[in-house]
């Protein structure tokens, strides 16, 4: 299982302590999580939205099991306190 590099959308500070993973549903990708993502900058908090593989502008793959997704978002680049 190789994990795919998902485009990202960031809101906030990245040295903030509070940090948000924003997900989108099928058939969407990171654009429509805009609001949510300005709403926890404007909280503090530092916010990244992906776009899953086969969504807005991630890479199309032969392959689309949950394992595959959860891959790709565990590979998703840590940013300090993420860890």
């Amino acid at each position: 299982m190789n994990a795919v590099e998902l485009p990202q959308f960031t809101w906030g500070d990245p040295e903030a302590e509070r940090r948000v993973l924003l997900v989108h549903g099928l058939g969407s990708d990171k654009a429509t999580m805009w609001e949510i993502g300005e709403f926890f900058a404007v909280k503090g908090w530092f916010a990244v939205a992906v776009d899953q593989r086969g969504h807005g502008d991630a890479p199309r793959t032969n392959r689309y099991r949950i394992e595959d997704y959860a891959a790709d978002l565990l590979a998703v680049p840590t940013y300090h306190a993420w860890d």
